[in-house]
């Protein structure tokens, strides 16, 4: 019998010879030779999980910048493609000196590891390690496009990183030639040279004499491979066969990860080039032996001087493109054929309808996209083989407002600035000057996060004008401004084309067109259409001069009269279309080329006004927005001769009729049908994304058929071997990535206001979790189910098939308070970002670290005096921690109580079935919780409204004021009375919030004050004020996305909005478009 007491079968014989000699002499060395071997044994797959989990955030946050068009801008800006990967190294390589300093501190001082390794040969090891990390981790972003797809990509790769790591721990002691492979493969070359290094240091060498010591790690070993684990006498006691070990050389593993590691930084710099996304100019495969892209300043000399070419009045051509095709994967034709050139000193105005190609022909020519064919030059630089030299002489604004939330107005410029080249001396002048003519002085030091969307769009079109660029893109540059700040934007951009700068905009405000832009292209179908300024224009495709009558209600003369005497004077006159007998206003056009003869017209017009009925008249030149459809209706004739009945049609340019009233009542609703609305919301997002749902499910499926397999190594009838944790731990982390998922579902659609809406529209808070849960449980019903049935295929020797009826009970009611657990988390996250990066680490301190420190604990092969600790733990992690339900079923099962061969119904009254009875008490403690959560989220706590009240002076303001607190609030369809809300912010400045949260340091902002307002029934009301004044505050009291105001009553069909009967009574009355578009 052992030192234990343990009965001790076959497969175990190994392991006690091991620890005979560590058991016996615990307690005279302190235990110091037992954590050694532990420590050599489970050190480097713990270690390895760190790394491969330290990924995740990497990933997430290369993607996100990715995804968020912030990486494309600093490319345009001035950062070029290798310094952008040099940045995050340098970032990332000050995050990985601090965590290999407490590091190598843990294992030097608090584990007994390092004493016996050279210290030179473990920081080549675990810097190499972080080399190799972060460019898979580069390797992998750039295949990646979206934030939620690096979540399970990661979850995925790190599930192949620690089976793979942990089959060749074992693998390579039977078959050398595995070591060989492993060594290419990237983490588990880590893996490898950890292992030999911290088997190495554990070993045992004995001298002639019997004088022993430990083998150590250091240039004299590091070609050994054949180890023994115990003390041995050379001559007289040999060395144990069954404590014998056979170890990678940890030579031959450290050149084979440098070479690893040098090999996927290479890679990652080709894939870098290469492969750019949806976003960005790839290269040819083999650009790296092509003389225009390596050497591009030789190739780029002979092409300058033809493309710089002048006009007559001495502008320089800036930008030219030829012939440029950009065709999506979809086969759908956003840019046909376009050819442009535009000049310095020239405003360049494109204009077109939605989907014209404005904005796509805008991303080609800077490189945002790349073009399917064609050819663009900026100052005579290709854009496509000398992408770099033509970026420095660009800018851009784009349209969706990208920002670091975090960054401060002046930290935004200033890091903007030092990408395109501004003197540091002259950052500081230029951006005061350009944020005053903005009007953005006064939030020069707030964050960007925090600014409204018109003050976005000025800080973006800031950010496009400092440094001087010579060509400036700007996507809508006024879209979401006030008219005062367009007013603004206007005379800036006149001033800076009066400097010799090109600006080329595009815009759906034809006014702003016409008064800025110097020539205008109008876009159709991806075609341009007409070329020319304001004047051409309407020459070449107006309808001419319009005369405009106005008619007196008993005019004697019809509208076909009126045409004819017009046409005595001016032969061209015609009725424009929609002209009959019965209007109150004729519109009649007049050709340009009978100018003319309009003296005579209006000479005529004025001796018979009166015998014709004409009140007043109107002489005018046709609009831009003449010009804008007449080209748009001609490139639909165009599109359907061409295509035929196959070209859809354009609704910009179709005649829209009034519907007539709806008179049908809103289809009633109930609570069950909210539920399927929400469940059926949720598997449709799954079913429309296969590559998502593979990872929620076909991905966990694999990790417990991995950890199935690892387990049944070893195992035995009453021993579960070396290898019983898999079962406890591999399934349990199953499920976790199945609730990353839901708990980035909660998040985004707090986010996104789309749980807002949806609540506004009349889905009760009731039915959207219900709905959620269902649907996040039946995704991992699968998993469920799975495990079910590997578990009676695969199932480990050392559990009893007695046991199965608690087993399969803890697979099916794991997701129960797992899920409603991670709700509760989800509730502590602003952003899907941060349920990337933390959920993911939680998840294995509630998963894998209780049920890996249970399994050690009651382990056969560990002191019987340990026993009472596991059970502690076992206990404690029971009733407190839902995720670990599962895993410590399964721990106690193959180390406890499977050995005891009990009967299926004994098996309940084991320790073993602890947390299955702890689920249903866990589950509702969650429950109760949520609902809290959930009600508090709906009732803020509003600063109190400031004392300064509004002074209405105007009189219709006061006696809009006195109806409403004279009528019945039921007689309008919403009313406000009294109404203040003050917000409560963060007064951060240039600072992290959560300092000001710390210090208690707030501002107070008066949104709304003092506002009393009826909307009557039928009426169509329009709030008006400039970016800031409270509009969207006011519409966000009244749709209940801001509860409660500060101060006052607000009220739909006299259902006050305060009341949560009959909040849900409004509901049923109200639709909401909000201001920031939440689509699921």
């Amino acid at each position: 019998m052992p030192p234990s007491g343990k009965p001790l079968v076959p497969p175990k014989v190994m392991m006690y010879y091991i620890f005979q000699g560590i058991v016996e002499d615990v307690e005279r060395e302190s235990g110091v030779r037992l954590g050694r071997f532990l420590m050599a044994s489970f050190m480097p797959l713990n270690t390895l999980l760190g790394i491969a989990f330290s990924m995740n955030p990497a990933v997430y946050d290369i993607v996100g910048e990715k995804d968020q068009k912030m990486k494309i801008l600093q490319n345009i800006y001035g950062l070029s493609e290798n310094m952008y990967w040099l940045s995050w190294y340098v970032f990332y390589l000050a995050i990985a000196f601090i965590c290999l300093i407490l590091i190598y501190i843990c294992w030097l001082a608090v584990i007994p590891v390092l004493d016996t390794v050279n210290f030179f040969i473990s920081l080549i090891i675990l810097s190499t390690g972080f080399v190799q990390s972060m460019a898979l981790v580069f390797c992998l972003s750039i295949f990646i496009d979206r934030p939620k797809v690096a979540d399970f990509v990661m979850s995925f790769v790190t599930m192949i990183i620690v089976c793979g790591s942990s089959g060749l721990q074992f693998l390579t002691r039977e078959a050398t030639w595995i070591g060989w492979v492993g060594g290419f493969i990237p983490f588990c070359n880590v893996f490898q040279a950890l292992t030999s290094m911290l088997w190495l240091s554990a070993a045992r060498s004995c001298d002639d004499s019997g004088a022993c010591k430990f083998v150590g790690v250091n240039f004299d070993t590091l070609w050994v491979t054949d180890i023994c684990m115990l003390d041995y006498y050379p001559g007289v006691v040999p060395c144990f066969e069954q404590a014998e070990a056979t170890i990678f050389p940890l030579g031959w593993a450290m050149l084979l990860m440098v070479v690893s590691t040098v090999s996927v930084v290479i890679l990652a710099w080709w894939l870098s080039h290469v492969r750019q996304g949806q976003y960005g100019m790839a290269k040819p495969m083999c650009f790296c032996i092509m003389a225009k892209y390596m050497c591009p300043k030789r190739v780029s000399v002979s092409s300058d001087a033809s493309q710089q070419d002048t006009t007559a009045e001495g502008r320089r051509c800036v930008l030219s493109i030829q012939h440029l095709h950009k065709v999506f994967g979809d086969g759908k034709v956003a840019v046909d054929d376009l050819c442009l050139e535009s000049y310095s000193g020239e405003i360049f105005a494109l204009l077109g309808h939605n989907g014209a190609g404005k904005t796509t022909a805008l991303n080609c020519a800077v490189g945002l996209i790349p073009p399917t064919s064609g050819e663009t030059y900026i100052n005579g630089h290709h854009v496509r083989t000398d992408l770099q030299r033509a970026r420095h002489q660009i800018s851009i604004c784009p349209q969706d407002n990208p920002s670091y939330p975090e960054f401060t107005v002046r930290q935004h410029l200033k890091f903007f600035s030092m990408l395109r080249g501004v003197a540091e001396s002259d950052v500081d002048g230029q951006t005061s000057a350009i944020l005053k003519a903005l009007g953005l002085e006064e939030k020069t030091d707030s964050q960007c996060g925090k600014l409204s969307g018109g003050q976005k769009r000025r800080l973006w079109v800031a950010t496009a004008l400092i440094g001087a660029s010579p060509v400036s893109f700007l996507d809508e540059p006024t879209s979401g401004m006030d008219p005062s700040s367009r007013r603004e934007l206007w005379n800036l951009l006149l001033r800076m084309r009066d400097t010799g700068r090109c600006i080329i905009f595009t815009t759906h405000y034809l006014e702003e067109a016409d008064i800025l832009a110097n020539r205008k292209a109008v876009l159709a179908r991806g075609k341009v259409q007409a070329v020319g300024t304001s004047r051409e224009l309407k020459h070449r495709f107006g309808v001419g001069y319009r005369l405009t009558l106005a008619l007196s209600p008993d005019r004697s003369a019809p509208a076909g009269e009126l045409q004819r005497f017009a046409q005595e004077h001016v032969p061209s006159a015609a009725l424009e279309e929609g002209a009959d007998e019965d209007v109150r206003q004729v519109n009649i056009t007049l050709s340009f080329e009978e100018v003319d003869k309009f003296s005579s017209l209006l000479q005529a017009l004025e001796q018979s006004q009166e015998r014709l009925g004409v009140l007043d008249y109107i002489l005018g030149m046709s609009s831009l927005e003449d010009v804008f459809m007449a080209l748009g209706r001609q490139a639909e004739e165009e599109a359907k001769r061409d295509e035929g009945d196959r070209t859809p049609a354009n609704v910009d340019f179709q005649e829209v009729e009034a519907e007539s009233p709806v008179t049908q009542p809103r289809a009633e609703s109930s609570e069950w049908r909210n539920i399927k609305a929400v469940f059926s919301l949720r598997l449709s997002a799954m079913k429309l994304n296969r590559f998502r749902a593979s990872m929620v499910t076909l991905v966990p499926i694999l990790l417990q058929v991995a950890g199935l397999s690892l387990a049944g190594l070893g195992s035995t009838p009453g021993d579960g071997g070396s290898n019983g944790y898999a079962i406890a731990v591999y399934p349990a982390m199953a499920y976790g990535i199945s609730l990353v998922n839901s708990a980035s579902d909660v998040v985004a659609d707090v986010k996104n206001k789309c749980k807002y809406v949806s609540i506004s529209q009349g889905l009760t808070p009731r039915a959207y979790w219900l709905g959620s849960f269902f649907a996040h449980a039946s995704l991992l019903l699968p998993l469920s189910l799975s495990f079910t049935v590997l578990f009676f295929a695969m199932r480990p020797a050392s559990i009893p098939i007695q046991s199965a009826p608690v087993a399969v009970l803890a697979m099916f009611a794991y997701p129960i308070p797992t899920t409603l657990a991670i709700y509760n988390l989800a509730s502590a996250f602003s952003s899907a970002e941060s349920v990337s990066k933390i959920v993911p680490a939680l998840l294995i301190a509630t998963i894998l670290l209780p049920g890996m420190a249970v399994w050690v604990l009651s382990a056969s092969f560990i002191p019987a005096s340990l026993s009472d600790v596991a059970m502690a733990w076992h206990i404690a992690h029971s009733i407190l921690n839902p995720c670990y339900c599962l895993p410590g079923v399964m721990s106690y099962l193959v180390n406890v109580d499977g050995p005891k061969n009990l009967s299926a119904g004994e098996y309940f009254g084991t320790l073993s079935a602890l947390p299955l009875y702890m689920m249903p008490v866990t589950s509702a403690l969650y429950l109760a919780n949520l609902i809290r959560l959930d009600t508090k989220s709906y009732k803020n706590k509003p600063a109190k409204p400031s004392e300064e009240r509004a002074t209405a002076e105007d009189e219709d303001v006061l006696a809009e004021e006195d109806r409403c607190r004279q009528a019945a609030a039921a007689d309008d369809a919403a009313r406000y009375e009294k109404l203040s809300h003050t917000y409560r912010v963060a007064d951060t400045g240039s600072r992290p919030a959560a300092c000001a949260h710390c210090t208690r340091e707030y501002k107070y902002v008066n949104a709304v004050r003092d506002i009393s307002l009826g909307i009557q029934k039928g009426e169509c009301f329009s709030l008006l004020g400039p970016n800031g004044a409270g509009k969207t505050t006011t519409l966000g009291i009244l749709t209940g996305e801001i509860r409660n105001p500060s101060a006052g009553k607000v009220s739909i069909f006299g259902h006050n909005m305060a009341h949560e009967k009959e909040r849900v009574s409004a509901f049923d009355l109200l639709g909401v478009c909000p201001q920031v578009d939440p689509l699921w």
